[in-house]
């Protein structure tokens, strides 16, 4: 089988693997997209801390082709979505308070999403809803840190929001925040296509942020208070840094975006210690990922899914999201 392997900083190869041998409690499937996520670029120019070999990938999709010995849940033909995340060790002290995604012991998942098989225990795998095609379905895992994001957030009715960053992320937010319960928030993003998608998707403001001062904007649409909650998807240090002066007394900050490792933010502590703000990071959360699952239907996600590539493409992709080519770009596997 093909399969995508990161060598070391910018040295991406599809590789020739034996499609893996199925195992007892686990369930061989064939990949039929993964989507690209900025962490995998992030990881091809070495910004991203890992240890090479490295294999990227983990919005997947796909089709059961072999269920182990001992597999209950899926059989042959089952559709499916799976996160192929490293496994929590279950003692240290972060899983004993439920905090796995931060266990001191994690160790890296063999497989990626970037091939045409992956071999998945069964308790990793979710069965895709009959009304999700496996293009959108591929978007589970970047909608599980929307969901994640959002009960961080601890969104409440009629709340006012600012989600810096169009991409895909940030308009899985809009939608998030949305049925979550805020009633009025604006997205700040300098692409054109980014921003009418925005509006159409319920957003109901955008700034183009290159053209417009975002801070006078959100003082003129929050008479003066700010918003109660900023969501930060675009992983750029200068938004980072404003969204103290745009949030409200008392409000939250909210790290979606990831910054290239080894960038500083500098935040005013004045204004957080006098704001009472607070302000939190997004990791990957293993808890969200079934109520991703069962939001698939309820999101819209085709108009998201602008670009596609085959397996042997995939440097072709990673291009081409780098040049923020359209939105979310599949690799068909």
């Amino acid at each position: 089988m093909k399969k995508a392997v990161i060598y070391g900083k910018g040295n991406l190869q599809i590789a020739e693997m034996e499609v893996p041998r199925v195992e007892p409690g686990k369930v061989l499937i064939r990949t039929s997209f993964c989507a690209i996520c900025g962490t995998d670029l992030h990881v091809l120019e070495g910004s991203f801390p890992v240890s090479f070999p490295y294999f990227p990938g983990h919005e997947c999709s796909g089709i059961v082709a072999e269920a182990g010995e001992g597999v209950t849940m899926f059989k042959k033909g089952d559709r499916v979505v799976w996160i192929p995340y490293a496994d929590p060790c279950g003692k240290c002290v972060f899983c004993r308070m439920g905090r796995g995604n931060f266990c001191l012991s994690r160790t890296r998942a063999e497989l990626g999403g970037f091939a045409e098989y992956a071999l998945m225990e069964e308790r990793k795998i979710y069965l895709l809803p009959d009304a999700v095609p496996l293009e959108e379905g591929a978007l589970m895992e970047p909608l599980s840190i929307a969901v994640h994001a959002i009960d961080l957030a601890e969104i409440k009715t009629a709340d006012r929001l600012l989600i810096i960053g169009g991409g895909a992320i940030g308009l899985l937010l809009l939608q998030v925040s949305r049925i979550s319960g805020a009633t009025a928030i604006i997205v700040s993003e300098p692409d054109e296509q980014r921003r009418r998608l925005a509006k159409e998707l319920g957003a109901h403001g955008v700034v183009d942020p290159r053209a417009e001062n975002l801070a006078k904007t959100v003082q003129s649409w929050t008479a003066g208070f700010g918003v109660d909650v900023v969501l930060e998807a675009a992983g750029v240090v200068e938004a980072c840094e404003q969204s103290v002066e745009l949030v409200r007394r008392g409000g939250k900050i909210i790290f979606v975006g990831v910054v290239p490792q080894g960038r500083k933010v500098s935040l005013s502590h004045f204004d957080i210690f006098s704001k009472e703000l607070v302000i939190k990071g997004v990791s990957p959360n293993f808890l969200t990922h079934q109520r991703a699952v069962n939001l698939l239907p309820v999101i819209s996600l085709k108009p998201l899914l602008t670009h596609q590539y085959d397996l042997p493409h995939l440097v072709e992709g990673l291009q081409a999201f780098k040049r923020r080519e359209g939105i979310k770009i599949l690799i068909r596997c």
